[in-house]
């Protein structure tokens, strides 16, 4: 039985080769340029080895540091000095010197070494090949020729190293330091010349890669993280230079690396490639490439509790009563509808009414939607009527829906009267119970259909029927959804999937089981660690445990109150009445395989009422009757797999902590920067007169008595009832009704 040889790799000491011992192997590495002696391109790779050495030997010899040979019987041969990929020991370095000899050379008893190197005098010495034995004279080791040259470079180093009174031996702007120089190998060509070659870095001053090609340098730097690039400009003056002198490139092309931009956006147009991804909020003070790297990463950490951020109260009169909230940080403004009535669009930053429509016109409590420049209400029949921004395109679409008198007759208010136009009036044949709009589809769900409208040309496009399945009949039915390819429905028996395509369910998810997944996770009650200074969240410590799918045929029944997908149409959220988020990565392959690709995540107290879900760049946000959480999901690859369970980050924002107001919020909405939703103001923030409102306050907890009650409910069981036929019933606790405060703004957690 052989035994593979152990790699002898001895540790680097100055003034000394590394030689390994007799029977040992040495480490033998590979050259990343053998020819390119300076660093600057010029010269073709690998010249060396492509048999052509006449030009490295005498066209290069006089202009670049080398080391040269020359035996008694040959003429003077120069070896190049060039950065390499080493390791410790030399080639062959326990081998007779004369046995890699020719015969016509195994009489050389010496050869002479010269070492030559810009700027200086060159040195010369003699390098021993016989030495005296037992037996008489016999060859010297490899190694040891090895060591008789880096003795030499050791003396002729330090002979210079004095004269520069510098760290190191001059090589242009900066100095080679000693302890950066390694003898590589020795070894013959074609028997006549002896080579070697030499490693070394520089300490200060010039780098042998900035000699590269600039393009080259560039593709190099491309693949650097933002935290490598920083540290890259405080190596030396000439890196501080170069990333200045480039750094719009450098960082153009760090912005494509960190998926800030595109990587298909060739523009160096900084706000030509950035107005269509991002709000000036988020751009405010940025000017070049490096402040927008800058600035996605200080939004990032702050997202992560790793930087600051803010609580932000915006009045958004003349709605006193916050009912729906949507957010366009591109456009800079703020829609939302009351409960009182009426629709009104605030700038983001002054709070400056710039369009709304009266309470007379608006019902209380409508719902609305917003996409793209689109707002759509609903009247109080099943009329949904549409309003777009007077800068939306329509040169390539024709309504077939035209707006009726009463839009066009009404005379909106504000700054603005000209910011939105009557587009269209959506009239369904049959009441409907709930709809969505992303852009550019308006779903709108019935009984037992589904109708889709694409809204630019207000044209009903698909009917999906026969929503209700047969004999399964739908509960209440709680939220909709949809993607490029799916609809997705919330009620209180499941949260189905439908196919758009084919208009058939892909998907049935009953709302009655007790494990949904391999992995589920709880929280435990108490924080993770501290928040970074400024920061308004707190992270949690999450308990993880492997589940098996239940045996127990028992159900136990519960309602998905919302859903969510993911922008890119495959991740796919669903919120439990109690406090349970449901995340299937990759839905579409989870359709197969639901248990193995679902995560299950208790967020507190099962007890506690869900009561809003958003979704927004791998971000969920969750509001419950004891907190508002932040959920950070991975990037779930396209082959994901619930082995090992993937990392999932939550955090809450104690400052919503009032379980009376938590069960108030009407709306939650995710952007970029920002995450908002409706919250009655403290009894400071209210108008001098708000009776009422100043009386609601009198009834608030103490702070720390929140705080307390929220651990409290940590260590709270779940609460059943038991059905005849022995199901189980989940129950919450019901706070508050949403549709009681007497007054809310829209508050938001600033992360810019």
């Amino acid at each position: 039985m052989s035994s593979k040889k152990k790699i002898y790799k001895p540790p680097f000491v100055p003034g000394k080769l590394d030689v390994a011992p007799e029977g040992h192997p040495s480490y033998v590495a590979d050259r990343r340029n053998a020819v390119d002696l300076n660093g600057s391109g010029e010269v073709p790779s690998d010249y060396w080895h492509s048999d052509s050495p006449e030009k490295v030997f005498f066209d290069n010899i006089r202009n670049y540091p080398a080391i040269t040979f020359h035996c008694s019987s040959t003429g003077q041969r120069g070896v190049a000095l060039t950065e390499l990929i080493y390791g410790s020991g030399l080639y062959n370095a326990c081998k007779p010197v004369h046995e890699i000899l020719p015969p016509q050379l195994r009489h050389v008893v010496q050869c002479s070494l010269t070492l030559r190197w810009p700027g200086h005098s060159p040195m010369s010495m003699n390098v021993a090949l016989i030495k005296p034995g037992q037996k008489g004279p016999e060859s010297v080791l490899l190694g040891n020729v090895g060591s008789q040259i880096a003795n030499g470079w050791r003396d002729y180093y330090e002979l210079n190293q004095k004269r520069d009174q510098e760290g190191g031996v001059l090589l242009g702007s900066g100095y080679v330091t000693y302890s950066h120089l390694r003898l590589h190998q020795i070894y013959t060509r074609n028997g006549r010349d002896w080579e070697t070659t030499i490693s070394y870095s520089l300490t200060t001053g010039s780098n042998k890669m900035l000699h590269l090609p600039v393009e080259l340098t560039f593709e190099v730097l491309s693949h650097l993280s933002l935290q490598n690039l920083a540290v890259l400009s405080l190596v030396c003056r000439e890196w501080r230079e170069f990333m200045k002198e480039n750094e719009s490139t450098i960082y153009h092309n760090a912005a494509q690396l960190h998926n800030f931009i595109l990587a298909s956006s060739s523009s160096q147009r900084l706000h030509e490639a950035l107005k269509e991804l991002y709000s000036q909020r988020s751009l405010r003070g940025v000017n070049s490439w490096k402040e927008l790297c800058q600035r996605r990463l200080q939004i990032q950490h702050s997202w992560l509790g790793n930087a600051p951020s803010r609580i932000v109260q915006h009045h958004t009169t003349p709605n006193p009563r916050v009912h729906r909230i949507k957010v366009d940080e591109s456009a800079g403004f703020i829609i939302t509808t009351s409960g009182s009535g009426g629709l009104a669009v605030t700038d983001i930053n002054t709070d400056e009414l710039l369009w709304s429509l009266p309470d007379t016109y608006v019902r209380a409590y409508a719902h609305c939607e917003y996409s793209s420049g689109y707002i759509i209400f609903d009247r109080f029949t099943s009329e949904k009527e549409i309003w777009r921004l007077s800068s939306v395109d329509l040169s390539s679409s024709v309504s077939s829906s035209l707006p009726d008198t009463i839009q066009t007759q009404i005379s909106p208010g504000g700054s603005h009267p000209g910011l939105f136009k009557p587009h269209a009036l959506v009239q369904t044949p049959e009441p409907t119970r709930a709809y969505r709009f992303v852009h550019p589809t308006l779903l709108v769900a019935a009984v037992d259909r589904v109708y889709l409208w694409d809204l630019p040309s207000a044209c009903l496009v698909q009917v999906i029927e026969n929503i209700q399945g047969g004999d399964t009949t739908f509960g209440t039915m709680n939220y909709v959804e949809l993607s490029a390819r799916h609809a997705f429905l919330c009620d209180g028996h499941a949260l189905r999937v439908f196919d758009r395509g084919t208009g058939r369910p892909v998907l049935t998810l009953p709302s009655n089981k007790l494990v949904y997944g391999r992995w589920g996770y709880s929280l435990k009650s108490e924080p993770r660690n501290q928040n970074a200074v400024g920061s308004v969240l707190v992270e949690l410590e999450m308990e993880r445990r492997r589940c098996e799918p239940g045996r127990d045929q028992r159900h136990y029944l519960d309602e998905f109150v919302a859903a969510h997908v993911s922008s890119c149409g495959s991740h796919l959220v669903g919120l439990l009445s109690s406090s349970r988020l449901i995340i299937m990565p990759h839905f579409e392959r989870a359709i197969h395989n639901i248990f193995d690709l679902t995560l299950d995540v208790q967020l507190g107290a099962a007890h506690a009422q869900s009561v809003y879900l958003a979704f927004e760049n791998n971000r969920v946000g969750v509001v419950t009757g004891t907190a508002l959480f932040l959920v950070h999901l991975p990037a779930f690859s396209s082959d994901f797999m619930a082995t090992p369970p993937p990392p999932i980050r939550v955090f809450r924002i104690p400052f919503f902590l009032d379980p009376q107001q938590l069960s108030s919020v009407s709306c939650l909405q995710m952007s970029d920067t920002g995450l908002y939703l409706n919250w009655k103001p403290h009894a400071d923030d209210n108008e001098e007169g708000d009776d009422e409102a100043a009386d609601d306050d009198d009834d608030e907890l103490d702070p720390e008595m929140q705080e307390n009650e929220f651990w409290d409910s940590m260590a709270d069981p779940a609460t059943f009832a038991v059905l005849p036929n022995g199901d189980y019933v989940v129950i919450t606790n019901e706070h508050g009704d949403g549709h009681m405060t007497s007054s809310s703004d829209v508050f938001s957690v600033d992360f810019v």
